[in-house]
């Protein structure tokens, strides 16, 4: 409900201070949202991919460029900027995928098991990644690894069956 995909049977569902359902293109402009298994364009390299994400979200193309290069940096991508993305490993998709959902700066971003499929060391720079950006984005985090929880989050919320639970 939150990223769009599901209308609310009652209530209303804000990001950033927007109504998903009666502002949707403010609320989403401001959303960065990586599904548990991200759906990329296997024929774009990685540098198109995140000028395209860019695109969508009508970034200008000098702003897109130096934006899409600081991720790839940041991702440890750049070798891999010319690739096809269909040749990406799990991992190097995985932070691909964060990276199209940071490429315009979100003030909220909603991570779907973001570590799951991941060797330890890719799920520790993830989870460094996701400490930096607490600090200037409110992150929503699902996942069912404790470990994370207790690693990575501030406020948890249990839910069962749509239950609030603790």
């Amino acid at each position: 409900m939150l990223v769009g995909l599901l209308k609310p049977t009652q209530g209303y569902a804000r990001i950033a201070g927007y109504d998903i359902q009666r502002q949707p293109l403010d609320a989403k402009a401001r959303l960065g949202y990586v599904p548990d298994q991200p759906i990329l364009y296997d024929k774009l390299r990685g540098l198109e991919f995140l000028v395209f994400m860019a695109r969508l979200y009508r970034i200008d193309p000098v702003t897109a460029a130096r934006r899409a290069d600081e991720l790839l940096r940041l991702f440890d991508l750049r070798d891999a900027a010319d690739q096809m993305v269909e040749g990406y490993s799990h991992g190097m998709r995985q932070k691909l995928a964060l990276a199209g959902a940071l490429i315009h700066r979100p003030s909220v971003l909603i991570l779907d098991e973001p570590t799951v499929g991941l060797d330890p060391t890719q799920i520790v720079e993830i989870r460094r990644l996701i400490q930096r950006l607490s600090k200037r984005s409110t992150i929503l985090f699902s996942t069912h690894i404790l470990p994370e929880v207790e690693a990575l989050c501030d406020r948890v919320l249990i839910l069962m069956n749509g239950q609030v639970r603790a």
